[in-house]
């Protein structure tokens, strides 16, 4: 067992305004503690930290139907422990799927979800690589020589339907 793992994790406790803002913005208390375990660590202002983590949603809020609900909370680090002082939460459509082609470099690319990520490329072949965010999130599927893989790589016939992510074993 290495030194970080035995070190016992400090307890979160939730200012009753950090409580009111869950219920108020639609998260939950388990989803601002996966923030804080799991989620993208950063700065905030007046020695503040802010955690984030998005996670898949897939139902309604104040009715409209989103895909993604970011949790960023703003935590006070102490010695013992993390006070949750505020919990900022955002809420993303999840689009559709979109496909461009460039024809000077023959290269065809099939984003997969909307926004802005800092990607991990993994190149499955020469000539097809997948980006992943955070999460592991399949972002996009880039193929370079499209041409020889469509028979028209401007509008290519793809069809994704009712994709559930899932890890191999």
């Amino acid at each position: 067992m290495n030194e970080e793992e035995s070190e016992p994790l400090k307890p979160i406790v939730f200012t009753r305004h950090a409580l009111n803002r869950c219920r108020e913005r639609g998260t939950t208390e388990a989803d601002v503690v996966a923030a804080i375990r799991g989620g993208s660590r950063e700065r905030a202002e007046r020695g503040l930290w802010s955690f984030r983590m998005n996670v898949e949603y897939q139902q309604e809020w104040a009715g409209v139907w989103y895909g993604v609900q970011q949790v960023a909370p703003i935590v006070d680090e102490q010695a013992d422990r993390f006070v949750v002082v505020t919990t900022p939460t955002f809420f993303r459509t999840v689009g559709e799927m979109q496909i461009s082609y460039d024809k000077e470099a023959d290269a065809l690319y099939i984003r997969l979800l909307d926004g802005e990520f800092q990607c991990r490329t993994v190149r499955v072949t020469d000539d097809i690589a997948l980006d992943f965010a955070s999460g592991e999130r399949l972002i996009g599927i880039e193929v370079l020589g499209a041409s020889r893989l469509f028979k028209n790589p401007e509008s290519p016939l793809v069809e994704l339907r009712h994709l559930s992510p899932q890890i191999a074993a």
